[in-house]
């Protein structure tokens, strides 16, 4: 089956919207392109997929909360996702965008977790407590501010790895 290809006024619509900087033709841009990498992402090649991300991680900066909460959502659960947008998504201040991926996104790197751990606010930190497995050096940055409701958090989480430190 051959993959789909956009055809001219799709493209000619997406470079409208390109050049357009409203917030409204961003979000439109935005969800367009995210809709084609999750609707055509096994398809397209290496490269495609890179460029792809790198737009969509450029592009969510410029859109509304709901928008942006919507799609962390819909990527929180998948295990094809795209590196760069997770990564703006996770770290972004809303927790209404970012708590669906630190608590359920598996494709999430550790490193990435603990600077969250460190430098998020504390529902940042007890979403990262939720997750399914939460190793020993995680669980130890989420304690680091001895904040009573993440550590509640963390110690009713049957997943995580909780350090005799932590338990002190």
């Amino acid at each position: 089956m051959c993959p789909k290809v956009p055809v001219v006024e799709d493209l000619l619509t997406l470079k409208s919207l390109a050049y357009n900087r409203t917030t409204l033709a961003r979000a439109s841009l935005f969800e367009k392109i995210s809709g084609l990498w999750l609707d055509d992402a096994a398809k397209l090649s290496g490269p495609a997929q890179e460029a792809m991300d790198q737009i969509l991680a450029d592009l969510v900066k410029d859109v509304e909360g709901a928008v942006r909460a919507r799609v962390a959502e819909g990527l929180a659960a998948k295990p094809d996702v795209p590196p760069k947008l997770i990564e703006t998504l996770a770290t972004d201040p809303d927790i209404m965008v970012s708590g669906p991926l630190l608590t359920r996104c598996t494709m999430l790197a550790e490193k990435l977790l603990l600077r969250v751990a460190r430098d998020g606010g504390v529902v940042h930190r007890q979403a990262i407590a939720k997750r399914e497995a939460v190793p020993i050096a995680l669980s130890d940055a989420l304690c680091e501010r001895r904040e009573a409701a993440v550590m509640k958090t963390l110690i009713g989480n049957p997943g995580a790895e909780v350090s005799r430190a932590v338990f002190r």
